[in-house]
């Protein structure tokens, strides 16, 4: 069994993943990291040249790679649910976690660390994109999620435990 990280931007995934395959004794595996180490450049710099759809293929193929490993923890880039078939592949070997926070909460996060990150729809500010992009994936996350987990107020630390013992209670692990 593996477990899914999923979430906007900002939501915490990667640091959460660390804590987490740490905790549980699981890999990690972060889908963002081997498109970019198949691509042998950044996501932005790949998007930049290839565009979108050429990441998204490349997504889906990491995607598919993890999801066939076992006891891996899986953070996921945020657009990974984009895909029917990046959610039936996680889901058929994990249990999926969205990590929630409201967009306003995760553009806050974002604004004080990198923001080398692509922009996701034509808008004209990285806030507009958020939003954007928010109201589109928000349900999607939601309909994939075996579980949702609201990291507000919280650091990864303890939002790494509450998943871990939310996975104990629905005896996942």
């Amino acid at each position: 069994m593996n477990i899914v990280l999923i979430g906007m931007r900002g939501s915490w995934k990667s640091s959460v993943g660390k804590v987490l395959a740490q905790r549980l004794g699981f890999g990690l595996r972060e889908t963002d990291s081997m498109v970019e180490e198949k691509t042998g450049q950044p996501i932005a710099d790949f998007v930049a040249a290839q565009g979108w759809d050429a990441f998204r293929e490349k997504e889906m193929e990491a995607v598919a790679h993890a999801a066939r490993e076992e006891r891996v923890v899986i953070s996921t880039g945020g657009g990974v649910i984009l895909r029917r078939e990046n959610i039936e592949a996680l889901k058929a070997r994990g249990f999926i976690v969205f990590l929630y926070a409201p967009v306003g909460e995760l553009i806050a996060r974002i604004t004080h660390g990198s923001r080398k990150r692509p922009l996701l729809t034509n808008a004209e500010t990285f806030e507009e994109d958020m939003q954007r992009t928010w109201k589109e994936r928000e349900p999607l996350y939601r309909a994939a999620a075996d579980v949702v987990v609201n990291t507000v107020q919280k650091d990864a630390q303890s939002v790494a435990g509450e998943v871990f013992r939310l996975l104990r209670e629905k005896n996942v692990i």
